[in-house]
């Protein structure tokens, strides 16, 4: 297990609270540092199954962003896709 993990963790409300001007940003700062940094976007997403894909969708497709946290505020079972 590697010690020298660097993850960012930018907050996407903050990004978000600034229109496409802000996604644009969001886009640039994981384009910029995806190569030397694990980027773990915070968005807690909880949602049903068909807008958590949307989002997830959002994250790792169009983003290209490592990771996203999840809220489990809707039970275990929103995560289990089939």
């Amino acid at each position: 297990m590697p010690t020298n993990v660097s993850i960012l963790k930018p907050q996407l409300a903050f990004f978000l609270a600034h229109g496409s001007k802000g996604i644009e940003l969001l886009e640039n700062f994981i384009f910029q540092f995806r190569e030397k940094y694990t980027i773990l976007l915070d968005g807690k997403f909880n949602e049903i199954e068909n807008s958590l894909k949307a989002y997830l969708h959002f994250v790792f497709c169009t983003l290209k962003a490592h990771g996203v946290t999840i809220n489990p505020f809707l039970g275990e079972k929103t995560f289990q896709f089939t």
